[in-house]
């Protein structure tokens, strides 16, 4: 009889911490894509709330930023993103991930997840878990023309 409610506690206890990881699932995520030699980077800023896309372009002559073609969503699916950085171990993923070339693809993705905060720089390289990600943050575009021209490779 001990076993079984000590067993029933336990499973309890940890159905309680699962339900409670799911509805903490606060986030923010912050994607930069600069594709040399495009001087304009593409940027997406993601929370539970808010889908902003945006290029920007940077003028180191009047150190002024230029925004263009912004797209903000406030009804986007964000569910399986939240399931997906909840998922993952974040700890495990290289901060840096590089291949020397000047061109090519250089990300910049930053993560605040619940109270935990990660960046990574990738340029020019592959990594299966971010590729997810890049995957699963171009589906959530709501609007397919938004979608087709903010695709983050």
């Amino acid at each position: 009889m001990k076993r079984i409610l000590s067993i029933s506690l336990v499973l309890l206890s940890l159905l309680t911490s699962l339900q409670s990881q799911e509805e903490n699932s606060e986030f923010d995520v912050q994607i930069s894509l600069l594709s040399l030699p495009n001087p304009m980077p593409t940027k997406y800023e993601i929370t539970e709330h808010k889908l902003k896309l945006y290029r920007e372009l940077y003028n180191p002559y009047s150190d002024s930023t230029t925004y263009y073609d912004s797209y903000a969503f406030k009804e986007f699916e964000s569910r399986s993103l939240s399931k997906f950085l909840n998922s993952v171990n974040w700890d495990m993923i290289p901060a840096e991930l590089t291949t020397l070339v000047v061109d090519g693809y250089h990300l910049n993705i930053n993560l605040k997840l619940q109270d935990n905060r990660y960046s990574f720089v990738v340029s020019n390289t592959y990594h299966p878990t971010l590729d997810s990600l890049l995957t699963i943050c171009n589906e959530m575009i709501p609007k397919r023309r938004a979608r087709k021209k903010y695709k983050l490779n």
